[in-house]
């Protein structure tokens, strides 16, 4: 019985260092509690969301293209794209190999993804897939769970529903390249699958066109599915441009040269639209918005008809006879020649001991005054009148008619073209120039080269009365930065005499309405 007391003291010891080890072990998971939950609350709550709340960029739509009549030449369609977003996923190899059950993906695409992936930040998704149908997206998004990382996004693609019609002049859109990157912040750039303005008028109104770029906070799961939409800042669609091209002109023109390797444009002489500017044969600018094959982009570069390239721009060609009323409106403008004054023809001109410059017509044309030169095309005519003009004043009038120019301003793809002079011979062929090269130059040959929108420049001038339009390809009320900075405006007068022009047109009537 003594030994109960004891027992009952150590027992009592014993509780209370147990008592007391509980409660400080209480208190301490307490205090962390409290530190946890309401201390550094911020810090975990901001860590949260930095798990579960997510930013979107929205990419807008392209803005349309369409005729001065409305009717659309280049559209948006609907699609799906299938990206991968490293961040989301654990495993981005599993998940492509998971996708094969769903889409065709061969082992060299999922090497090349992974490359892609590993390169960019583990936020950024990283395109799969463009172009999905719709029976493909939706079984995709069943499967999402099994699929982390993977998501199906709506997109548009460009569409050009005329297809070859008109394709150089509209330009195609492609992916975005190294230099673009380096030189443009815009985050659109970054987005998986977008494309920007290669050539024509996507390219030349690219930024226009684009947009801006919207987005949206949005939470998601621990498989990177959105389970909610937190804010959406919608994005802005690209603005609407509108070209001066009469589209009816465009196909009339196009079919009738389909099959040849040409080149047509025309133009409002006194405004300097530009109605129809064909180039044949052309290409299916579609290809390039849905992601051209190489073999498909090799032959199309390969071609000698050269379907890429804009011949009513670029097409350098020597002018030929066409080139001979800049000749006969310097001739007058300088006093070499009056109206009336004649040469004789015999068909060739004679020049030094032995050379024989000929005419196109070998029996020659006998007395010819400037109205005749012009409506038989004497060459002979223009051999004489070039020798006293001299290939320096030759080239001065030539380019107050739009030679040697790019006429379109900010427009790609056009091709200066040559004025010769004996400067730039002696610069670029460290040669003297001579009579030779004079005499080639008045018929349009020799180191002349012009474009036929250069050609077709150079008649509106003369047919306007000699005012210096300037060709433009935007309709000028709808231009998408406001007011176009030609409208309504009255081109400067070159200076040149109306008599001097009448009489070249005189000429120019009867080439087609003479009796001769």
């Amino acid at each position: 019985m003594r030994r109960d007391p004891e027992r009952k003291r150590i027992f009592t010891r014993r509780s209370f260092i147990v008592g007391a080890v509980q409660s400080g072990l209480i208190g301490l998971i307490g205090y962390r509690l409290f530190d946890l939950q309401v201390l550094q609350s911020h810090k975990f709550k901001t860590m949260s969301d930095k798990n579960r709340i997510s930013f979107r960029v929205l990419t807008p739509k392209r803005g349309l293209i369409a005729d001065c009549f409305g009717l659309v030449l280049a559209k948006n369609r609907k699609s799906f794209q299938l990206n991968i977003t490293r961040e989301h996923t654990t495993n981005p190899e599993a998940s492509l190999l998971k996708l094969k059950k769903f889409i065709p993906l061969s082992d060299i695409e999922i090497e090349e993804i992974l490359e892609r992936i590993r390169v960019r930040p583990p936020f950024v998704p990283v395109l799969v897939k463009d172009n999905l149908i719709a029976s493909e997206a939706f079984s995709i998004e069943e499967a999402a769970f099994d699929l982390p990382g993977i998501s199906v996004e709506k997109s548009y693609n460009r569409f050009y529903p005329y297809k070859d019609i008109g394709a150089q002049i509209l330009g195609y859109v492609g992916s975005v390249d190294k230099k673009t990157l380096e030189t443009d912040s815009d985050v659109l750039l970054e987005q998986p699958g977008f494309r920007i303005g290669k050539d024509g008028t996507e390219r030349a109104y690219e930024k226009a066109l684009r947009g801006r770029a919207g987005n949206k906070r949005v939470e998601v799961n621990v498989s990177g599915r959105v389970v909610n939409i937190l804010e959406t800042n919608q994005a802005h669609q690209g603005y609407n441009v509108v070209l001066t091209i009469d589209w009816a002109l465009q196909k009339f023109i196009h079919d009738q040269l389909m099959g040849l390797s040409a080149a047509a444009v025309v133009m409002d002489i006194h405004t300097g639209k530009i109605m129809a500017s064909v180039s044949t044969p052309s290409y299916n600018p579609n290809k390039f918005a849905r992601g051209i094959k190489y073999n498909e982009w090799s032959a199309l570069n390969k071609s000698k008809m050269a379907p890429m390239q804009n011949k009513s721009l670029r097409g350098a060609w020597s002018p030929g006879s066409t080139f001979k009323i800049i000749l006969a409106l310097a001739a007058l403008e300088e006093g070499i020649i009056t109206a009336k004054d004649t040469y004789f023809c015999r068909g060739y001109l004679e020049w030094g001991n032995s050379y024989k410059k000929y005419c196109w017509s070998r029996s020659g044309h006998g007395h010819v005054n400037l109205n005749d030169s012009l409506a038989e095309s004497c060459d002979v005519y223009y051999y004489e009148i070039s020798q006293k003009l001299g290939i320096d004043k030759i080239s001065k009038y030539a380019k107050m008619f739009g030679f040697g120019q790019r006429p379109i301003a900010n427009f790609p793809g056009q091709f200066k073209g040559i004025v010769p002079t004996r400067r730039w011979l002696k610069q670029r062929y460290k040669q003297d120039w001579t009579i030779g090269d004079t005499l080639n130059v008045s018929i349009g040959q020799g180191y002349l080269v012009t474009t036929p929108l250069q050609n077709a420049l150079s008649f509106a001038r003369l047919a306007n009365g000699g005012y210096a339009v300037i060709p433009r390809i935007i309709r000028d009320d709808v231009h998408p930065w406001g007011i176009w900075p030609y409208k309504d405006k009255v081109f400067p007068k070159i200076n040149v005499k109306l008599d001097n022009l009448n009489h070249v047109l005189k000429g120019l009537y009867d080439v087609v309405n003479g009796s001769k």
